[in-house]
């Protein structure tokens, strides 16, 4: 099956709130929509959305790589193009933008084959009988930044978050100062159900000392995870050797998300002795759903936790890692392991999207049963 035509829509989704952490912060989501037709009648999408500022390619660069896939693509078939694209130079220069490429060429490859796309990855990815797949995932609620809620507002948000059957509760720190969020955080552990946790992003905000007070204040809280509590530093050894001394400290699992790309080149030797418990997996930074697999298969056989995240991605996106967590989620039973919560439930923060939003309900995004990706962009793209 042959490449018909490629086409881009370019949007901006503004948030119903200011999303902030210790990196900063943004009003709005600002990408492309990816559409690859296929000669056959079928379309298949990508979403492309990188985060200026942060871990990945600048839209610029992304706009440009986009630009240049959908001048090639066309009269290929969808095997060679999807077996050609990690093989160029764009995959690294672009991730975000080859990711919202594979997606596209996934789907159609899926709806071809009269799979989801989450069987498609079960089916073509497993070296051994594909695993039983469900049709949700377990998410977290996401909250925002725990310096900029007042007590009241996080009170609501999570009395609203509980009655709507979420159980794990996304909160950013490092924003304010490590022992007043402590503080606070402590307050707000003694009104949690006791099967409900907290699961703190701190996007390197600390250095050791910090990390280490905070780390120790939160001895005893109902604590899920914290990802990234370090900053980044240019000696590497150090940087790993000091996340493993707070690893050893912590009574919970520290988690690597953004400093992933910096670390990969010495992937072997990091999966050889992790320094952390858990690794999150964000497919976008990976240049797609294939490479994002393959490494959380790696984590996993190095015994540490895979969580999949969004960064308040479009339904198209959040649908996409969506299926690479139900495939997670499956191979981790395999193995006589309970499936972990990820973190999905991005879609309430957005308030305009590209198309229905995945259904969330009793703490769990339920996947669309449609072969291939499930997406259906709203009518006004590529109109």
């Amino acid at each position: 099956m042959r490449i018909a035509a490629v086409r881009l829509q370019a949007y901006r989704l503004p948030l119903v709130a200011a999303w902030t952490s210790a990196l900063g912060g943004f009003t709005a989501r600002e990408g492309w929509l990816l559409r690859i037709d296929s000669e056959d009648g079928r379309s298949g999408f990508g979403d492309c959305a990188p985060l200026p500022g942060l871990v990945g390619e600048s839209s610029a660069v992304a706009g440009q790589a986009l630009e240049r896939w959908r001048e090639q693509l066309p009269a290929q078939s969808l095997a060679d193009a999807l077996a050609g694209l990690q093989q160029t130079p764009l995959a690294a220069q672009a991730p975000a933008a080859c990711a919202a490429v594979e997606c596209a060429l996934l789907d159609l490859l899926a709806q071809a084959a009269g799979l989801s796309l989450r069987g498609w990855l079960a089916r073509n990815c497993a070296s051994r009988p594909a695993p039983e797949l469900t049709d949700s995932v377990a998410v977290n609620a996401t909250l925002g930044a725990l310096a900029h809620l007042s007590d009241t507002a996080l009170a609501a948000g999570i009395s609203d978050a509980i009655t709507k059957g979420y159980r794990v509760f996304k909160l950013k720190v490092g924003v304010a100062a490590a022992t007043a969020e402590a503080s606070r955080l402590r307050s707000l552990a003694a009104l949690l159900p006791a099967d409900c946790r907290l699961r703190l992003d701190a996007n390197g905000a600390w250095d050791e000392c910090c990390a280490e007070q905070f780390i120790e204040a939160c001895a005893g809280m109902p604590i899920d995870s914290l990802e990234e509590p370090l900053a980044d530093s240019a000696d590497q050894a150090a940087f790993l050797a000091t996340l493993r001394r707070l690893q050893d400290r912590a009574t919970f699992p520290l988690a690597i998300d953004e400093s992933w790309p910096r670390l990969a080149d010495a992937a072997e030797s990091f999966f050889s002795a992790p320094p952390v418990h858990r690794l999150i997996v964000k497919p976008p930074r990976h240049s797609g759903l294939l490479p994002a697999l393959a490494l959380a298969r790696s984590a996993a056989a190095s015994g540490m936790d895979v969580v999949v995240t969004s960064s308040v991605d479009s339904a198209c996106g959040v649908l996409a890692v969506a299926q690479l967590a139900a495939v997670i989620d499956a191979e981790r039973r395999t193995r006589g392991s309970a499936a972990l919560t990820h973190g999905l439930a991005t879609s309430p923060w957005l308030a305009s999207d590209t198309g229905a939003a995945p259904v969330l309900a009793e703490g769990r995004l339920f996947l669309p049963a449609a072969h291939g990706l499930g997406f259906q962009p709203l009518d006004t793209f590529f109109a």
